[in-house]
């Protein structure tokens, strides 16, 4: 009677693949436990008979381990690149912010340069003329008067170059009140309608007051030189959710907005610095135009940022 457990004359194992051969304990050692109950399961099932299978499955498991492994590195490379774009992006945003902010500074730095020093001097030139004028009783006193017309327009003329490169009512009466007022001057000499709301309670940071003050005053500018329209509206609001929403629309000609029309490579410096600020103020910045039927310039700052 043969024993129980009579040893069976083992097969020839079959030819393995070179790539079985070269990839599985090259690449892939870590998978190798992962064969040993598939494998104890096959021979189980064919009595320790059989190699072939097993053979057969590791070089079936390496391969698509080897594919696997290829997506998953190409996975990993492709997260990489996007984080990598993320913070390229992050830096060009921060180094924008310094750069807008800088300008800020030494526009602030000017104004107060310009009032503290020619403008002082010259409503102090224009006070002393006025009386030297007033006391002439000859042919000076008109020379001395067209001076003083002349130095008092310099003087306004100084006055509002200073009001452009920092508008004193923004730090003094915040952003409505500015807003009021770039309007005012915009079209004070105009014949266009204009509508003009401001119902604001929201406190906004002095950043973000003067990013939205600027798309404003850029927004305005060029519905008045360039729209050709009969209506303008610019309204100030803040909306039930907490957004503060600024739109200054036009009825003129509009024009034909291409996806490039924000590149500042394209020479559309206005639009894409309007879109640079409310990136920095934290708002979603939106141009609506048409030809023939105007243009829409909205900025809206959410209840969060």
């Amino acid at each position: 009677m043969a024993p129980l457990w009579a040893p069976v004359p083992a097969e020839a194992p079959p030819r393995r693949s070179s790539l079985t051969i070269w990839a599985a304990p090259r690449l892939f050692l870590p998978y190798w436990s992962l064969l040993a109950l598939p494998a104890l399961a096959i021979l189980a099932l064919t009595g320790g008979r059989s190699w072939g299978p097993v053979y057969a499955f590791a070089s079936t498991f390496v391969v698509f381990a080897f594919l696997v492994a290829r997506q998953l590195l190409t996975i990993r490379q492709n997260e990489a690149l996007f984080a990598e774009i993320a913070l390229r992006d992050q830096d060009r945003n921060a180094l924008l912010a310094r750069t807008i902010r800088a300008a800020e500074e030494e526009r602030q730095r000017i104004a107060r340069d310009l009032h503290d020093g020619p403008v002082q001097d010259l409503s102090a030139l224009m006070l002393r003329m006025g009386r030297a004028a007033e006391k002439s009783t000859s042919t000076p006193e008109i020379l001395l008067a067209d001076l003083r017309d002349r130095l008092s327009g310099q003087v306004q003329a100084i006055r509002g170059t200073i009001a452009a490169l920092r508008p004193p009512l923004l730090d003094k009466a915040g952003l409505a009140r500015a807003l009021e007022h770039e309007v005012e001057e915009a079209f004070s000499r105009e014949t266009t309608e204009v509508e003009f709301r401001a119902e604001l309670e929201r406190k906004l940071t002095p950043d973000q007051e003067l990013q939205l003050f600027r798309i404003a005053q850029e927004a305005i500018r060029n519905a008045r030189t360039h729209s050709r329209s009969e209506k303008v509206k610019v309204i100030l609001e803040e909306l039930p959710d907490g957004t503060v929403s600024l739109v200054v629309s036009d009825n003129g000609i509009g024009f034909l907005l291409d996806q490039d029309a924000m590149s500042i490579e394209r020479g559309h410096i206005g639009l894409a610095s309007m879109h640079e600020r409310a990136g920095i103020a934290g708002a979603d910045f939106q141009i609506l135009a048409t030809p023939g039927a105007g243009t829409i310039v909205r900025a809206s700052l959410p209840a969060d940022s």
